[in-house]
């Protein structure tokens, strides 16, 4: 089973599931004193999409380092053509780090998924675009890695 198949896999329990958030996002709208409720919903779940995406795509490096890591070990444990080893460390190894990389994606699809539902929801409720996505966690860190030491506070 290739690993893309839990991603496929994953993506298809989303995608029905936005599906029907939206459907009730739909039918909340039609009620008067829910439209904005409806409409945070609608854009909350439409968010988590992009959301989901960015998080994976800044985490890419990492995980080709990783990986990349552990195969120049594998390599230097058992130089040659071979793809198959029965040596324990690098199985071991290998074990790890795939667990690892799946744990870390894991991790950061969580993460994405409730970043862009929290900038949707926000978003949806009147907040302007820029001040929802640059009031939330991930934006106020890497604001911080960027800030001049002087803006920054001293330690």
């Amino acid at each position: 089973m290739p690993p893309t198949f839990l991603y496929f896999v994953a993506l298809m329990i989303w995608v029905p599931a936005a599906v029907l958030v939206w459907v009730i996002a739909a039918v909340l709208a039609i009620f008067p004193g829910l439209r904005s409720r409806a409409r945070s919903l609608a854009l909350a779940m439409a968010a988590t999409f992009p959301g989901v995406a960015l998080f994976q795509l800044a985490t890419a490096p990492v995980l080709l380092v990783l990986l990349w890591g552990m195969r120049l070990i594998w390599k230097g444990l058992e130089p040659g053509d071979s793809t198959t080893t029965e040596n324990p460390v690098v199985i071991g190894m290998t074990i790890i780090v795939a667990l690892l990389a799946f744990g870390l994606m894991l991790v950061v699809s969580v993460a994405g998924f409730c970043e862009g539902w929290r900038v949707g929801w926000v978003y949806g409720a009147g907040t302007p675009l820029k001040k929802a996505i640059t009031d939330g966690f991930p934006a106020r860190v890497i604001s911080g890695l960027w800030a001049r030491p002087s803006e920054a506070g001293s330690l």
